[in-house]
């Protein structure tokens, strides 16, 4: 911090003590100034990042319950292809058992033919 100091035509006016008392007094109201802008200035950082942790919260709770949305309507969507998809398993199961009984049920008219009865 720079001090202040007085010129040498204002020195020998007010003399050597006053002077230096002026000096000091200066330099007081100067650091006394500097410390105000200081406390000053920490309060309104203070203050804004309080208001920018308190918008940044609220857009977290915001994003978060989009999230939670998306993420239920991703579910529900699953949840109905694999309803589906069951659905067509089951279907080609079918099928494919019925193919079955036919094959085994032509096997035995084959077989049954072949012996005689």
């Amino acid at each position: 911090m720079p001090v202040v100091d007085v010129g040498e035509q204002l020195r020998d006016r007010l003399g050597a003590d006053s002077a230096a008392d002026l000096v000091q007094t200066l330099n007081i109201a100067q650091s006394e100034t500097l410390d105000l802008a200081v406390e000053r200035f920490d309060a309104h950082l203070a203050a804004a990042a309080a208001r920018l942790r308190a918008e940044l919260r609220e857009e977290i709770v915001n994003g978060d319950s989009s999230i939670r949305v998306a993420l239920a309507e991703g579910l529900s969507l699953i949840r109905k292809e694999m309803g589906e998809l069951r659905v067509d398993v089951l279907r080609w199961s079918f099928l494919f058992w019925l193919g079955q009984v036919a094959a085994i049920g032509t096997m035995f008219t084959i077989l049954l033919r072949a012996l005689g009865h």
